[in-house]
């Protein structure tokens, strides 16, 4: 076996391990048992210990560092949303602003804008409209497709637990906050009126709302979207408890179906 292929697989391997590691820190602190190696199935393995503090937040920061080299700095098309060094460098810059370690996590996203291969888009409502996948923002995309035919469910389901009800079946799960909102709405362009970002991230009860419903066949078919704008039509896929009267609606807008980190 190739050495070279040999490193990059364990280096691919390694990223997702830490990758899921982070997520799991995120959602359930880091008293979780960590396995380093192939489960053969005792009982230890079935009723694992809980890691000591610190053991975790280790393990996922020397994992992202120690893999990097082995990465390959890009992918061609046909292997889009692998791992590469830069996508281990995002995650773990994201490691250290979530832990507040914030010199580390400047010194990891340095190294990806020095790179030069990385741009923000001039559009940034692109970045959630599903129909500009691995564009030059992008550093690690999940490849989602959107197909729900036969019942499929190639897609981001977050998208679907966050999204209203009446827009595309959501869920809606979570709202942004009054505070989000209230800031977001300081983001003014020079003529006083909301930015482009405003518009783009969250749906409320204003004229130049847009939403946009999208459509992604797969595999080889054209992705396509209808888009609808203004007060009127954003009030018709508001849940109906939140169209009544003349307040402000606030409905988080729909994460992309394959977008999962840009800086």
């Amino acid at each position: 076996l190739d050495q070279g292929l040999l490193a990059r697989s364990l280096a691919e391997a390694r990223f997702l391990r830490a990758y899921y590691y982070f997520r799991l820190l995120r959602n359930f602190g880091e008293r979780i048992p960590l396995f380093t190696k192939q489960i053969e199935g005792s009982e230890e393995e079935y009723f694992p210990p809980q890691s000591a503090p610190g053991v975790i937040k280790s393990f996922i920061e020397s994992e992202l560092s120690e893999i990097q080299n082995d990465l390959p700095e890009e992918w061609d098309q046909a292997n889009a949303g692998r791992a590469t060094k830069y996508a281990a460098q995002g995650i773990l810059a994201q490691y250290y602003m979530f832990t507040g370690q914030l010199p580390k996590a400047e010194t990891e996203l340095l190294k990806i804008i020095s790179s030069g291969r990385f741009g923000l888009l001039d559009n940034y409502a692109h970045l959630f409209d599903g129909l500009h996948k691995n564009s030059k923002e992008s550093i690690f995309e999940i490849q989602f497709c959107g197909n729900r035919e036969g019942g499929k469910r190639e897609h981001n389901q977050l998208a679907e637990h966050l999204s209203p009800g009446d827009l595309d079946g959501g869920y809606e799960e979570a709202y942004p906050s009054p505070w989000i909102f209230e800031t977001l709405k300081k983001d003014l362009t020079e003529d006083g009126s909301y930015s482009q970002r405003v518009y783009a991230t969250i749906l409320f009860n204003d004229r130049k709302t847009v939403i946009v419903l999208l459509h992604l066949p797969c595999p080889g078919a054209a992705a396509h979207a209808d888009v609808f704008q203004g007060a009127a039509e954003a009030r018709h896929f508001m849940p109906l408890e939140m169209r009544q009267g003349n307040n402000d609606v606030r409905v988080i807008k729909r994460p992309s179906n394959h977008r999962l980190l840009a800086v």
